[in-house]
């Protein structure tokens, strides 16, 4: 373990940031392996875990940055900005994906005959000639 604690003064405990800060990137890298594993995985409870690691992080850094200019805190960190730029290009992947289905869904449903209640009212019939 790091042995630099808390700055007097009551500056950040290095030990407890560089904790929640592999956590989190742990987190993350969970969440990559879940999106490449199987795309339509539930994702939700990643989002909570991150949302409240980043909540413990906030409380342990405070007002003091200083701790962001430690060494190991810069690996860390450093780490943690590779796990979430992975992780932005697969949720965005995801994102682009699920408005492909989107779109494919909305495509065949245009072209599908309907009586007005939905899809492409210009295709529509009348509710008689159905």
């Amino acid at each position: 373990m790091i042995a630099e604690q808390a700055a007097p003064g009551g500056g950040a405990d290095t030990e407890t940031v560089l904790r929640i800060v592999a956590r989190l990137t742990g987190i993350i890298r969970g969440e990559c392996a879940a999106i490449r594993d199987n795309p339509a995985a539930d994702l939700s409870g990643f989002v909570e875990a991150k949302n409240r690691c980043l909540y413990e992080l906030e409380l342990a850094v405070g007002d003091d940055r200083s701790i962001l200019t430690h060494a190991h805190a810069k690996t860390a960190f450093g780490q943690l900005r590779e796990a979430v730029a992975l992780n932005e290009s697969l949720l965005q992947a995801h994102i682009v994906a699920v408005g492909d289905a989107i779109g494919v869904v909305e495509e065949l449903s245009g072209a599908m005959p309907s009586d007005g209640t939905y899809g492409n009212p210009a295709r529509a019939k009348p509710a008689a000639y159905l």
